[in-house]
């Protein structure tokens, strides 16, 4: 194979699974589901005279758009997760880029690997030696056991980066 070509069959995109991106969004609608019925049960509840004519009509709208929104939401997810995927080959990491040229980071160029929340979001910063920018992993719904194995495989079992995703270095 020539410089600059990549075996397709050894690219792996870190990116969110549609089951995991269903879950975390059942799990934040149905929260937020729970608390807008007790709302409307409260309010049901202070009234002094008889409830509304149409009050069976926000629960029945809380219940029939919660499946919606939980389908909605993890569809965000998981585009989201997609759009914003990083690839992991043999050369090293390709961050996504929707503007401009695409540019490949090797294994040995990656400096340093931070873990932080960037706006409540788990993220991993990658910083490199050829750019000043950060390459950015968003950890939000994705397999860790599955990223780990493809990491090791692809920049080995003791890279900074595969060892972020090892099960005893993850918070």
């Amino acid at each position: 194979m020539g410089e600059g070509t990549l075996d397709l069959d050894q690219r792996y995109r870190i990116q969110p699974q549609l089951r995991r991106c269903l879950l975390a969004s059942t799990q934040i609608v149905l929260s937020l589901t729970i608390i807008l019925l007790v709302i409307i049960g409260a309010d049901l509840a202070l009234q002094d005279d008889r409830p509304p004519q149409n009050w069976n009509l926000q629960l029945l709208e809380v219940l029939v758009f919660a499946p919606i929104g939980i389908l909605a939401f993890g569809a965000f997810l998981l585009g989201a997760g997609r759009a914003l995927a990083v690839t992991a080959t043999p050369g090293g990491l390709i961050p996504p880029s929707l503007i401009g040229s695409r540019l490949i980071v090797p294994w040995q160029a990656v400096a340093g690997v931070t873990r932080k929340a960037f706006h409540g979001v788990p993220t991993i910063f990658v910083c490199t030696t050829i750019s000043r920018r950060a390459v950015v992993i968003f950890t939000f719904c994705l397999d860790h056991e599955e990223v780990y194995a493809r990491l090791a495989q692809l920049a080995g079992p003791s890279h900074a980066l595969t060892l972020s995703f090892a099960p005893d270095h993850r918070r």
